[in-house]
């Protein structure tokens, strides 16, 4: 599933204002959009509707009397940055940094769990997910499937039925950052197990880096 699934409303709402029918929000007048897939420059204007945007180009037909004009005049607008690896441990915790980052222009940001899995009960995981939610940055997860350091303790931690209640959630993409990768060869079976259901769920599962 999707972490903030577009509802039906929505979904008109923005055909609507693409087509002029419903005002926008905001409008953001005179910049030049970067096309981070073309690598062009595109002079345009750039319609949002609930949080979504909903029309880029040059018409103003969706400015009503309530909506927001901000001229961006000599200004670039581009999509919002992701970063894909991010450890909010120890410097900052998850809300400081989203904080931090949003202000910069990241929109979505993947975190590892490693330390927040290793100290929170699953009730309080699955609550820490719920918040962060809704915050106005999308927090992403990438699931650890076993500690740092080995201990019989830690190893607890990731066993198969309590790693599959935390990756079950959409907010989870990933599992990966294996750190005791000679355990995944020798074909241990926690670890393969761990794999195989993040797998069954649909979660990528990477070494370190993402992909």
């Amino acid at each position: 599933g999707r972490l903030r699934p577009l509802g039906t409303e929505e979904y008109k709402k923005l055909i609507r204002v693409s087509g002029g029918q419903d005002a926008a929000d905001i409008y953001f007048q005179g910049g030049t959009v970067i096309n981070v897939y073309t690598r062009e420059l595109w002079p345009a204007n750039v319609a949002v509707s609930g949080g979504y945007i909903a029309y880029v180009g040059e018409s103003d037909t969706m400015v009503g009397p309530e909506t927001q004009v901000i001229d961006v005049t000599g200004r670039f607008l581009c999509p919002g940055y992701m970063e894909p690896h991010a450890h909010p441990f120890p410097a900052q915790v998850v809300f400081s940094l989203a904080q931090v980052a949003l202000a910069r222009g990241t929109t979505s940001m993947v975190y590892d769990n490693l330390f927040v899995y290793q100290f929170l009960e699953v009730e309080g995981l699955k609550n820490l997910i719920h918040d962060s939610v809704h915050l106005p940055i999308k927090i992403f997860w990438s699931a650890r499937l076993d500690s740092q350091t080995y201990s019989d303790e830690l190893r607890e931690k990731f066993r198969p039925d309590r790693v599959a209640q935390f990756i079950e959630s959409p907010a989870v993409r990933q599992v990966g950052e294996l750190t005791d990768w000679p355990s995944l060869l020798d074909g241990d079976e926690q670890m393969v197990e761990n794999v195989i259901n993040a797998k069954k769920l649909g979660k990528k599962v990477e070494g370190h880096a993402p992909g």
